[in-house]
């Protein structure tokens, strides 16, 4: 058995990868993104997606340049908006062998999955104090942001984590254009940024002459709003436009892809039908067994079709 398939003599292992969930959920959201990406180009971008996103050690033993960063974060605490583009989770340990001081808001489950890798990680660095961890489910964190300010450090985030510190609701997500979709985001990183009155500033990396090199987007401030409203819309969706941008001809560049719809950010049911009532078998739809049965799964709306 592969991936709840019996292996058949005429069907090799690559089949059987895309008649997985794994891709039919990336397809889905890759179509529900970028819908005029023909069908068949989704498996090219998952393989690209799949060797880009393959385990990666945290310690980085490539030379990095941070000169366009080091200017903003001497003058005044900031909050540095990080995402998941490939490279990511080494940058903590790029930024502390730099003397950078500065705390991770993360989510706690994330944290406990990779606490033993952090560890190792911290374990080699020259001053082991220079970042701390503050769990976003902690109902003191912005007090805990707070002091991390007055002590001259700066809070680092993963902006497309969307988790937070109470019960999800719509009160707590803001809606933003994100690949000419609308998505419901989380909208602590802008409202922290207002109550403290810190800028945010997004980071990517790009490898230049075999050198990675930390990038800026435009510094977000909340000095020139009025209201809290405004400024949480602004730069939440400044934020995702900065990451639209770094994925927009290369969505393989973004690991979320494949669970992004598990973010609340998008809303879909799973729906059912009983195949009877379809009579043509459409390019979207993948053949995968769910609970046992087997079904198409159509990646165009996100439904699965049990064969009658």
């Amino acid at each position: 058995m592969l991936n709840g398939f019996p292996l058949i003599n005429h069907i090799n292992i690559k089949i059987m990868i895309y008649n997985s969930w794994d891709f039919a959920l990336f397809s889905a959201n890759i179509h529900h993104f970028f819908p005029h990406t023909p069908w068949d180009a989704h498996k090219k971008i998952y393989e690209q997606w799949t060797e880009y996103h393959k385990p990666k050690f945290i310690k980085s033993d490539h030379i990095w340049d941070l000169n366009e960063l080091l200017p903003f974060i001497v003058k005044q605490p900031t909050i540095l908006c990080l995402f998941h583009l490939g490279y990511h989770a080494q940058i903590p340990a790029v930024l502390a062998n730099r003397n950078i001081q500065f705390d991770i808001l993360i989510d706690r489950n994330v944290y406990e999955l990779q606490k033993n890798q952090i560890k190792e990680m911290k374990s080699k660095l020259l001053d082991q104090d220079s970042f701390r961890f503050l769990f976003s489910d902690d109902p003191q964190v912005l007090i805990k942001a707070r002091s991390t300010l007055n002590q001259g450090r700066h809070l680092l985030i993963f902006a497309d984590g969307n988790s937070g510190t109470i019960k999800d609701t719509s009160n707590n997500r803001v809606e933003v254009l994100f690949c000419g979709n609308k998505i419901k985001v989380r909208k602590g990183i802008a409202v922290l940024s207002y109550l403290l009155k810190i800028p945010i500033i997004p980071l990517t990396h790009m490898n230049r002459n075999n050198t990675w090199k930390i990038i800026c987007g435009n510094i977000i401030s909340p000095n020139i709003f009025k209201t809290g409203k405004e400024y949480v819309v602004f730069a939440m969706q400044d934020l995702y436009r900065f990451l639209e941008l770094q994925i927009v001809d290369d969505p393989y560049k973004w690991e979320s892809w494949n669970y992004f719809h598990e973010l609340g950010c998008i809303e879909i049911g799973m729906e059912t039908y009983i195949g009877k009532d379809y009579r043509k078998i459409e390019d979207s739809w993948l053949l995968l067994k769910l609970n046992g049965i087997t079904g198409y799964f159509d990646r165009k709306n996100y439904c699965f079709i049990y064969l009658s």
